[in-house]
Order: C-alpha cells, then sequence, then structure tokens
C-alpha cells in the first residue's frame, strides 16, 4: 500500500536527480566558455593575430607619412572675397568658350540683371568652377594691359552691375598703391576702349570710330582722381577712378562711382 510518507520520498529524490543534472550541466556550460575564452584556442589565435596585423600596418601607415619628404599635393584654386558687398552673384561658366562668346555672355548678364534699384549684381566668371582671376580675365580679352611687377595688381578683382536709372557695368580692381600702377594704367588708356568697349555696349561703328582715337583727361569724380574718356558733347564715355589707396574703379557713370565708393568705405569699417 502507497502510503503519504512513501509518496514524499519519492519526490524528494526526484528533486534531488533534477538538482544533480542542473549542477552537472552548469560545469559543463563553465567548461566551455572558458575554452571559448582561452587565448590556446584556435579562433581567438586568429584574431589575435589579426590584431597584431592591423596595429603593425596602421603603424606602417602612419610612419610613411611622417618622414615621406615628396608628397604632392593638390593645388587649391584661390577663393576671391567679395572687395564691397553685394545684393546678387552670378557666376558664368566660360570653358572653352571664345573672347566673342565671353564678351556676349558678360553682355547678356548684364542685361537680364535682377538687381534692384541701387542694387549691385557681382558677376565672376568660373572654369571647371573654379573663378577667374584678373590676369586670365585679361588674357581671355586678349587685352592690352601690362601689369606691372612684384603683383602690384590683386588677382582678385569684381565685375558688376549697379541697377540705377540704366543697367551700368564696371570693374573693381585691388592695387597695392597708386604710384605702382600709375603707369600701366596710363599706358592703357591707348587701347582700353578697344579691349572693353563691347562689355560697355560701345562698339566700333561710323558713329564711334573717333573715340577710339581720343584722349583721356584729368578729372576728378566724387572728389577722386580720374582719368576720363569724353565724347564730342563732353559725355562720359569711359573713365577709371581711384576709388582708394587700394582700388581702382573702371566705369562710365558717376553714379557707379558714388555706389561702389559708398560700400567700399562700408566694408572697410565693418574690418
Amino acid at each position: 500500500m502507497q502510503t503519504y510518507a512513501s509518496d514524499m520520498a519519492g519526490v524528494i529524490d526526484g528533486d534531488k536527480t533534477g538538482l544533480l543534472k542542473k549542477i552537472i550541466h552548469e560545469e559543463e556550460y563553465r567548461d566551455q566558455e572558458k575554452i571559448s575564452l582561452s587565448p590556446e584556442s584556435t579562433q581567438n589565435k586568429i584574431m589575435l593575430i589579426a590584431s597584431w596585423m592591423f596595429l603593425i600596418v596602421s603603424l606602417g601607415i602612419l610612419l610613411f607619412f611622417l618622414f615621406q619628404k615628396n608628397i604632392s599635393t593638390v593645388d587649391v584654386s584661390p577663393q576671391f572675397a567679395p572687395m564691397i558687398f553685394t545684393d546678387n552673384t552670378d557666376f558664368l561658366e566660360i570653358f572653352e568658350l571664345k573672347k566673342e562668346q565671353v564678351l556676349q555672355t558678360i553682355a547678356n548678364t548684364i542685361l537680364e540683371s535682377k538687381a534692384n534699384s541701387k542694387g549691385v549684381e557681382a558677376i565672376y566668371l568660373t572654369e571647371n568652377k573654379s573663378i577667374v582671376g584678373l590676369e586670365r580675365f585679361a588674357k581671355i580679352l586678349e587685352a592690352n594691359f601690362v601689369f606691372p611687377k612684384d603683383k602690384k595688381i590683386s588677382d582678385n578683382f569684381l565685375m558688376g552691375v549697379v541697377n540705377q536709372n540704366s543697367k551700368d557695368f564696371f570693374i573693381l580692381m585691388k592695387i597695392t598703391a597708386l604710384e605702382d600702377v600709375f603707369l600701366s594704367m596710363r599706358d592703357w588708356e591707348l587701347k582700353m576702349l578697344t579691349d572693353l568697349g563691347p562689355i560697355f555696349g560701345i562698339n566700333l561703328s561710323a558713329n564711334t570710330k573717333d573715340l577710339f582715337t581720343k584722349s583721356f583727361e584729368d578729372g576728378y569724380i566724387q572728389n577722386k582722381n580720374a582719368r576720363i574718356l569724353f565724347d564730342a558733347n563732353n559725355n562720359i564715355v569711359l573713365m577709371y577712378v581711384y576709388t582708394s589707396d587700394d582700388s581702382v574703379l573702371i566705369t562710365k557713370t558717376e553714379a557707379v562711382t558714388k555706389e561702389v565708393m559708398l560700400r567700399l568705405a562700408s566694408s572697410k569699417i565693418k574690418k
């Protein structure tokens, strides 16, 4: 006959057997874990060797750059800071365009300028997304300007449109000192209208041919020294103005000169 006492004894024996199995299983798991974490295991040996290889390669690359003397560098195109505050900016890609096409591209941009009243729209030429400097610009136009030695004129220059009663073009050049560029500018007077006339809307014709042989005259624009080319009616055709000790402005209206000078003064105050 099965009694309560015999039933309890069976349960206790069953618990002991289950507990023993659990203990054995946990010991086996710990042994497997020790084997997997052991540096003697094949997997860990491979990982250790790979880590050392990566370390050696990294040190080799570092030492190469530290002691390499003839590392080639890539030239970075100069990034020109605006000489004055402008309201709009146009970048005109002219890579592989001929001189006449470049002139027409600039002329179209002047006509289509979106600058507000008295606003200034900057125009930058680019070749392969690199901004064209003054010397390169002169070469593209086949201009007769002879650059003074020792970088007396910066390659950083600004072309733009001032929207007054009309859309008037200008070129602003950065110089080191007036006396450094005086002779170069005077020599250029003989061909300045020929070189820049198309951009300013002045082309050689029966009505304008006399202008291309006339001489520039001394004058004052906004109380600044200027050299001015007048037509037969004493109207300004083209002029260059020494707007400050470090800038020369080429334009054909006094209104443009005034606006650019105001912005030049403002930019210097901010600096």
